[in-house]
């Protein structure tokens, strides 16, 4: 029965994608899922472009109802995917999925949605042959990551809606990246968007959003950041970074609309040494800043004021600035 299905499924996806699927077997789950196991999609060339040697769904049926296929759980342990594009003028190997006209009627009344995806020890690369690469630079032409395990929730996604919740993301890729874990929430739509506990761990390194929020209506803008990072750790995105080994702290809170965003603190730590950013004012006339730098036993303390328009004797000027020399 279980070969019987998966040679029933594998021509039908034969069909659809028009090209090569190999699937071993297929075991339906109560009440409503089926698990896959050796599920293999080739490209046009005969390579293999997607492998899943585990593969489980669990489906909502209500939502048939509704015309959507809805998956409320996919699993995926050990996924292989390898996209690339031989030529800056050829279409990647994963084209064809996506191209309307091959085996997918344009007229597809249904729609599919997935709620949650989990992922053990998977493997992902994609290649531009066209483009060169650097050993030891992180390039989004040349990605080979492996060891991805991720726990995603997504409760909307839609080109005008996305709503997901990252519980772990964790990968090594081949420029040196080690992605120890990623966590948040991301929120957007047509009138705000919303990030809150957003974290990014490396194996020293901590870069934390605890809360990004902007509402396009009101221009209301919220920002608040809390960071322990090691800066040589990002050298694969900025080599120069490479020979940065202390450490930095940097805790940065703004809010108010776009057109007054208020900067409550922020603060800058490396080592023994300390830059202190504070002011009441705001980014369109600023009124008042503190600026410190130095260690707190001895530093030098600045107080900057700023004005964008100012008048005198009738005349209007743009700039108006002086530094005052406090401590």
């Amino acid at each position: 029965m279980q070969h019987r299905l998966a040679y029933v499924v594998q021509k039908a996806m034969t069909s659809f994608f028009n090209t090569k699927v190999e699937i071993k077997s297929i075991t339906l789950l109560y009440p409503l899922g089926l698990k896959a196991t050796d599920l293999v999609i080739y490209d046009r060339n005969d390579s293999v472009m997607l492998d899943l040697p585990h593969f489980e769904a669990r489906f909502n049926p209500i939502e048939l109802i509704n015309r959507r296929i809805a998956v409320y759980n996919v699993r995926l342990r050990q996924p292989y995917v390898n996209f690339y594009t031989q030529h800056p003028d050829s279409i990647a190997n994963y084209g064809f999925l996506f191209k309307p006209g091959n085996g997918a009627k344009k007229n597809n009344i249904f729609t599919l949605r997935v709620n949650a995806v989990n992922i053990v020890n998977g493997t992902f690369k994609y290649n531009n042959f066209s483009q060169p690469y650097q050993q030891g630079h992180f390039s989004k032409e040349h990605i080979n990551a492996w060891h991805i395990n991720a726990n995603v929730s997504v409760k909307a996604l839609s080109k005008d809606t996305i709503n997901i919740n990252c519980r772990s993301v964790s990968a090594k890729e081949q420029s040196g990246l080690h992605l120890h874990s990623i966590r948040g929430s991301f929120k957007y739509n047509k009138e705000r968007i919303e990030l809150n506990q957003f974290r990014i761990a490396l194996e020293n390194s901590d870069l934390g959003i605890e809360r990004l929020f902007y509402d396009k209506m009101s221009k209301e803008v919220e920002f608040s950041l809390s960071s322990a990072i090691l800066p040589c750790e990002f050298s694969p995105f900025v080599k120069q970074l490479g020979t940065f080994t202390q450490p930095i702290n940097l805790y940065c809170n703004l809010s108010g609309t776009t057109d007054s965003l208020m900067v409550n603190n922020l603060d800058f730590f490396t080592g023994h040494n300390t830059v202190t950013l504070s002011t009441n004012g705001i980014v369109n006339n600023i009124l008042n800043i503190d600026f410190k730098i130095g260690t707190p036993e001895q530093h030098l303390k600045l107080n900057i004021n700023f004005k964008e328009y100012f008048s005198f004797h009738g005349e209007t000027f743009r700039y108006v600035f002086w530094l005052r020399l406090v401590q």
